[in-house]
């Protein structure tokens, strides 16, 4: 199957097409998601790419010096802007911001 704006081709079964095609225009609640790090969606990286325009990679099991985010960082997928960005937890507190 072809996913627009992505030269990839993605494999599908068969016998799913048609229920992919009834999810078209389907409304998913809820908008925000955020994802454990060990989440499944995050185990294709190329994919995640692909879809979100997002690099990902867990930092807990690397050297802090070498962390760009911090060790706990979790995606986060916004559908309203069709993207995903990241959201460190105790960052958020430390600024006293409220999820």
């Amino acid at each position: 199957m072809q996913v627009g704006g992505v030269r990839r081709t993605y494999y599908v079964l068969s016998a799913l097409v048609p229920l992919l095609e009834s999810l078209l225009e389907a409304r998913v609640a809820p908008d925000v998601y955020l994802l454990p790090p060990l989440d499944n969606v995050l185990w294709d990286r190329e994919r995640l790419a692909d879809l979100f325009g997002f690099r990902y990679s867990w930092e807990i099991y690397l050297p802090p010096t070498k962390r760009r985010y911090g060790p706990y960082t979790m995606p986060v997928l916004d559908r309203s802007s069709a993207g995903a960005t990241r959201q460190e937890p105790h960052r958020a507190w430390d600024r006293g911001k409220s999820w």
